[in-house]
C-alpha cells in the first residue's frame, strides 16, 4: 500500500510539473509548439499532444494502382536503399527501400520528416528524423535523431547539408 502511495505521488507530481510549464516550449512546427522535457535524456518532439510524423508530400490523386503496376507521379523522385546501421528501426531497415524527393528550400522541411543529410567530415550520408527546426546567427538549422538511437546527432543540420526527404518506404 505504502509502494502504490508512493506511486501516486511521484505520478501526480510528474503531471503538476508538466502542466505547471517546468518543460519548455519553443520555435513553430507549422503553427504547433515543440515541447521540450529538458529532464529527460533525449528531446522528444510532440504536436498536438502527439509525435510528429512526416509530412504528406504526394497527394493521393498522384498515385494510381494498376493491377500489374503502381505508378506515382512527382517530380524529383529518387530510389533509395539504406545501409544496417540500426539507427532507424524498426521503420528503415537493411532490407527497406524507399523513394526520396530532394527539398528545394528549408519551409518544406517539417518536424518528423526524414531526411538524409551529409557533413564535410561524413562519408556517407545519415538517414534521421527532424526532432526540432530553428534558427540561429547562421539560419535555419534542424536537430536530428534516429529512432532507435538514445541520443540526438550532434551536428546541427544546415539546409545546405540536407540531401533529400523521405516520402514513401517500401518493405
Amino acid at each position: 500500500m505504502k509502494l502504490l502511495s508512493f506511486v501516486m505521488v511521484g505520478v501526480a507530481f510528474l503531471a503538476g510539473w508538466l502542466l505547471s510549464g517546468a518543460g519548455t516550449t519553443r520555435g513553430d512546427a507549422g503553427g504547433q509548439q515543440l515541447i521540450e522535457l529538458p529532464s529527460l535524456p533525449e528531446r522528444i518532439a510532440f504536436t498536438n499532444g502527439a509525435k510528429a510524423s512526416p509530412s504528406d508530400r504526394i497527394n493521393e490523386s498522384q498515385i494510381m494502382v494498376y493491377g500489374d503496376k503502381v505508378v506515382i507521379d512527382a517530380q524529383n523522385m529518387e530510389w533509395a536503399s539504406f545501409t544496417d546501421t540500426h539507427s532507424m528501426e524498426p521503420v528503415i531497415d537493411k532490407n527497406s527501400n524507399a523513394l526520396e524527393m530532394i527539398p528545394k528550400n528549408p519551409s518544406e522541411l517539417k518536424l518528423g520528416d526524414i531526411i538524409s543529410y551529409q557533413a564535410e567530415t561524413d562519408k556517407y550520408p545519415i538517414i534521421h528524423r527532424i526532432i526540432f527546426i530553428g534558427n540561429d546567427s547562421e539560419g535555419w538549422y534542424a536537430t536530428v535523431k534516429g529512432d532507435n538511437n538514445p541520443v540526438e546527432d550532434p551536428v546541427k543540420v544546415r539546409f545546405s547539408m540536407v540531401k533529400r526527404v523521405v516520402v514513401a518506404i517500401i518493405y
